[in-house]
């Protein structure tokens, strides 16, 4: 009887020891590797970047230094709407074009 008694009870105690130990160290071990799945394709995806960067600046390379003035020029970094507007107005003028009621519409939802 002291026997069976005792079973009873590791295998009472085992079973508590499941459900409030390993389970969630289990549960949490699982979370653990997914969040390090993520991050190993955020990883992949920054080196995959890395060589896109690597390639295109190889290619810009190629330019000769003249051709890249050129394009800064032709292509600026960035957009100056007031001198654009006083490029097209000067533009216009010289022509003895009158521009009025200038709409400007994003393009993806035109």
């Amino acid at each position: 009887m002291t026997k069976s008694i005792l079973s009873i009870l590791f295998i009472g105690a085992a079973i508590m020891l499941f459900v409030l130990y390993v389970r969630p160290t289990y549960d949490a071990v699982q979370q653990n590797r997914a969040k390090v799945a993520r991050f190993d394709g955020a990883l992949a995806k920054t080196r995959e970047i890395q060589e896109l960067k690597s390639s295109l600046l190889s290619r810009y390379n190629l330019f000769a230094g003249g051709s890249i003035d050129r394009l800064k020029k032709m292509l600026p970094d960035h957009v100056d709407n007031v001198r654009l507007v006083l490029d097209m107005d000067g533009i216009a003028s010289r022509y003895g074009i009158r521009i009025q009621n200038v709409s400007v519409q994003d393009p993806g939802k035109g």
